[in-house]
């Protein structure tokens, strides 16, 4: 802040005291006006003396006056000089405060990332070990269901086991009897399911058997309708699970062989489904037989009815599979 400089007031005075003359002539010496006009010139000096006193005093005053002003002046604009550049210092300060904060804070951002990276690598390795521990856990201590063969069955030997409605009502019907065994390593809760598949062999062969064969398993291992659940425990002899299934046939599965003409060509698909109590999983044994005539036929005609000594009970190994 700029300071101007103001001049000190000055105050002149001037002192007229006039007299009036009086002719001594005019009057006696030492009359009562010579007095009074003596007195009245003093009282007069005395009047300016007294106000010439006042007014230097006034001057006084003031100019201490105007001194303190100045005095308070500087000394605001001192403060606030002093207050400008604290100003400045703090807001350097903070700019570096700010400038340090910022770049800690980067600093510990990118350290929490290489962090949570870090972490994140070592819970999918812990998971990946995990899994691993689990998997080599459940492939030793699990349970394995072989399918060990099906037979054509009936308890009374003169029933026929394979019979095949009329045209009027065509369906194929087959007894049997399966036999599995537990070789793993824990108890099992099995649940085999069966159907009967004809094949078209124009269009598709045994291909098309496997397909169905992949295809029907599926469906089943979805399955939790079925009570029929046996209790299979490791080393036990093969368990028997006796079922007369059957399947209605169409126009569309009639196919032909050589020298046998026109009927239906029968195959055996079998879903056993099995589980145990350390795992939620339901695992699988799949396998495919394919039923002809002890003679060499492949096809069934309708009407027909076999008794068991008639059949043969052929395995397709391409069917084993198991998971």
């Amino acid at each position: 802040m700029d300071e101007q400089e103001q001049a000190e007031p000055v105050v002149k005075v001037k002192v007229e005291a006039t007299v009036e003359n009086l002719s001594t002539a005019d009057r006696p010496q030492g009359s009562w006006q010579d007095t009074i006009i003596s007195l009245t010139s003093s009282l007069s000096v005395a009047i300016s003396l007294l106000t010439l006193i006042g007014l230097i005093v006034t001057v006084y005053i003031a100019k201490g006056q105007w001194d303190e002003m100045r005095a308070a002046t500087k000394a605001s604009a001192d403060a606030a000089n002093t207050a400008a550049l604290a100003l400045g210092e703090n807001e350097r300060q903070f700019q570096l405060t700010s400038d340090s904060s910022d770049q800690q804070f980067k600093k510990t951002l990118n350290q929490m990332r290489e962090q949570t990276g870090a972490n994140e690598l070592a819970a999918k390795a812990t998971k990946s070990a995990a899994e691993t521990a689990a998997g080599q856990l459940e492939l030793t201590q699990r349970p394995w269901i072989k399918i060990v063969d099906v037979v054509a069955h009936r308890t009374d030997p003169s029933i026929p086991v394979l019979t095949l409605g009329s045209a009027d009502a065509r369906r194929a019907q087959f007894s049997m009897v399966m036999h599995f065994k537990n070789v793993g390593h824990t108890v099992a809760f099995v649940t085999p399911y069966t159907e009967l598949y004809f094949p078209h062999w124009e269009t598709g062969g045994i291909e098309s058997v496997l397909a169905r064969e992949r295809h029907t398993c599926e469906l089943n291992r979805k399955r939790t309708d079925n009570p029929d659940r046996t209790l299979s425990f490791p080393d036990d002899a093969p368990a028997e699970w006796q079922a007369t299934t059957g399947s209605s046939i169409t126009p569309a599965d009639i196919t032909h062989a050589p020298r046998e003409g026109a009927g239906v060509a029968i195959f055996v698909l079998m879903c056993a489904n099995y589980q145990f109590e350390a795992s939620p999983k339901t695992y699988q044994t799949r396998a495919v037989y394919w039923l002809t005539k002890k003679g060499d036929g492949m096809i069934f005609t309708d009407g027909e009815s076999l008794s068991a000594d008639q059949l043969f009970v052929n395995r397709v190994t391409m069917g084993d599979d198991a998971d």
